[in-house]
């Protein structure tokens, strides 16, 4: 579909009106074609034209000059876009440099070149039927997306549902999930709102690789004593992505979940990747999965989870991801000590202060255990250390 530009001639000069309007038509009999004596007649005329529209415009007028009319054009949101001819005499060079420079797409030297006119005017309208037909082509692209963006949304209720069924409590889980890793995210200085994103799909769909298991296998620990007892679960990892892989807009989140089981010292599955070769999102969503299961298969008590989690610093989970979940049970309170916890600056220490969860340092050193007292002596050490160290997350102290 070809475009027919709307044109608008616009010069103090009557004839030079009439024979362009003439030539033009000829040449593009389905396009609208107007004709102003002066720039502010012409603005008159085309300030509220939706329709893209190319300006021929003389530089010298009377009301509004063309440097004027161009520069009044540029500065609209409504009609910056559009095409800015200026028609200047053979001696104005440096004039046709200001214009280009102040925004014209093209100048054309007085007497006007017919041949060159028109050949600009079809390069234009080419150019506005491409640009039309990518218009097009993006809404039909748009309208797609949305509408697979619309089927993938159905599709994941679908699974939740599914997998809610077979584990009972599962939604009220990965919403426990989602909020631990997403404040713990928060403090890895995680502020990307796509990857953030991708933890939160994720989370939610945590158990997607489980959904083919059977109903023994689907409620079983991955890891016991750091070991896999059931070959049947070392397909989950392969399951998720063959599940998610193919959805709009999920496959990374495939790669997160389906990286989960890979153990922090290289012993995992699926293809026994190591420390920083596993996802971020993968090292913090096995650390809080693994905790709020532990607590719910152990009566919900919280030190017992995080502490047998412990165990396994460096082996299956990272250090500093233990560490901040740790400080996230202080935060929401799920040990359930009614708010006597919180976190303190390291100028607020002071003698008397009973530290409430083990403080580490950046590089993994361990400065202070749970259950000291402050005093003096560690408060003066801990203050060197920090000159040159960082601590993981906070200080927590108990009042």
């Amino acid at each position: 579909m070809e475009t027919h530009p709307v044109i608008y001639i616009i010069d103090d000069d009557e004839s030079i009106l009439n024979s362009l309007k003439a030539i033009i038509t000829k040449i593009f009999p389905k396009s609208r074609i107007y004709t102003a004596n002066n720039g502010l007649e012409g603005w008159e005329m085309f300030k509220t034209q939706s329709a893209r529209f190319i300006v021929l415009s003389d530089l010298f007028m009377p009301e509004l000059n063309g440097l004027q009319l161009l520069k009044m054009i540029r500065s609209s949101e409504l009609l910056k876009n559009n095409y800015f001819i200026l028609m200047t005499g053979d001696t104005e060079k440096d004039i046709n440099l200001k214009a280009l420079q102040q925004g014209a797409d093209d100048f054309l030297s007085k007497p006007i070149a017919i041949d060159q006119l028109l050949a600009k005017l079809r390069l234009i309208s080419r150019v506005f039927t491409l640009q039309e037909q990518i218009i097009i082509k993006d809404k039909e692209f748009e309208k797609k997306n949305k509408e697979l963006s619309n089927q993938t949304s159905k599709l994941i209720e679908l699974f939740v549902n599914l997998i809610e069924n077979k584990f009972q409590g599962y939604k009220r889980l990965t919403a426990q999930i989602t909020d631990a890793a997403l404040w713990i995210a928060s403090k890895m200085n995680i502020e990307d709102e796509q990857e953030l994103d991708n933890i939160a799909k994720a989370a939610e769909l945590i158990y997607i690789g489980r959904i083919a298991l059977s109903e023994k296998s689907f409620r079983e620990k991955m890891y016991v004593d750091g070991v896999i007892k059931n070959e049947d679960l070392t397909n989950i990892p392969l399951n998720a992505e063959t599940v998610l892989n193919p959805l709009t807009g999920y496959s990374k989140v495939a790669e997160i979940i389906s990286n989960i089981y890979e153990n922090y010292d290289g012993s995992g599955i699926p293809k026994k990747k190591k420390a920083n070769e596993i996802p971020e999102e993968s090292r913090i969503l096995r650390v809080v999965q693994d905790f709020f299961e532990i607590q719910a298969g152990d009566n919900n008590k919280t030190n017992a989870a995080i502490e047998q989690i412990e165990t396994y610093i460096n082996k299956m989970y990272e250090l500093k991801i233990v560490v901040l979940m740790d400080q996230y049970t202080a935060f929401k309170d799920i040990g359930r000590v009614q708010g006597r916890e919180r976190s303190v600056e390291i100028h607020e220490l002071i003698e008397g202060l009973y530290i409430s969860r083990s403080v580490y340092s950046e590089s993994g050193i361990k400065l202070l255990g749970a259950g000291v007292t402050l005093n003096a002596d560690n408060i003066t050490k801990l203050k060197e250390i920090l000159q040159n160290e960082k601590i993981i997350g906070n200080i927590w102290i108990r009042r």
